[in-house]
């Protein structure tokens, strides 16, 4: 599921208003790891590292593998978009 998100106008700057991800709708905690988390390296780091790393993380590590791969695309697809709508001036 892609989360529930808007574009909103403050002051004349486009900006995304995203649904916290890491909440059940009774406010409890999702468990969860960052990707640099799953990929065993610093956030901080200056290398640069690939979707398919992450990818290949979840089919090592993910305990639904197939399922957060496909979140994976339609959140980095859903990002692009609203990217491109908001930098479209």
């Amino acid at each position: 599921m892609v989360a529930a998100a808007r574009l909103v106008d403050s002051d004349g700057v486009p900006v995304t208003l995203v649904r916290r991800f890491d909440r059940t709708l009774d406010g409890k905690r999702f468990m969860y790891v960052s990707a640099a988390t799953l990929l065993g390296v610093e956030a901080s780091e200056s290398q640069e590292h690939v979707y398919t790393e992450i990818v290949d993380a979840l089919r090592m590590h993910g305990a639904a593998a197939q399922a957060d791969i496909e979140e994976l695309w339609r959140r980095m697809a859903s990002t692009s978009i609203r990217f491109r709508i908001a930098h479209a001036n």
